[in-house]
């Protein structure tokens, strides 16, 4: 998922301490709940340290029935690369469910990762798209964004 909408430049000077706006808040609380009409139960989320995408790390968990968010420096824009921050999810057990909180283009290139090109499209702020991961292979299932709602792959 990529975060929310976050407050520009003119309020804060560093890029790591833009947080998000409430139409960013509300944007998220509206694909998470999305998500959850879906069925959906996270058993994780790891995120990016910066504030913005912890915000929405933590709105996703609320919604979603998840007490555990983890920071992960490898989903910051400038830390590691794709493989580090996919490490995670090649420990998953059968059935878990976690969620990858980041920053245009890291997001974008994990999901071409796993899902190829049919995956590998820029994502809007807010958006998330599922996977499912069956013996090493990952398949992109559906996106949610706040302005289209679900769409099926």
């Amino acid at each position: 998922m990529r975060h929310g909408a976050a407050v520009g430049y003119d309020e804060t000077e560093r890029d790591e301490d833009r947080w998000l706006t409430p139409e960013g808040r509300v944007a998220v609380r509206k694909v998470a709940a999305l998500l959850r009409e879906q069925g959906l139960l996270l058993d994780r989320v790891l995120t990016s340290p910066l504030v913005r995408a912890v915000q929405t790390a933590e709105l996703l968990a609320d919604i979603l029935g998840c007490e555990r968010v983890t920071t992960h420096v490898a989903m910051a824009p400038d830390r590691g690369g794709v493989d580090e921050a996919l490490e995670p999810a090649r420990s998953l057990e059968t059935g878990q469910l976690i969620a990858l909180v980041g920053h245009e283009p890291k997001i974008r290139a994990l999901s071409h990762r796993l899902g190829g090109s049919a995956a590998a499209s820029g994502f809007r702020a807010g958006e998330a798209r599922l996977f499912s991961l069956a013996s090493g292979e990952a398949r992109l299932l559906l996106s949610v964004d706040p302005k289209h709602g679900l769409e099926s792959a």
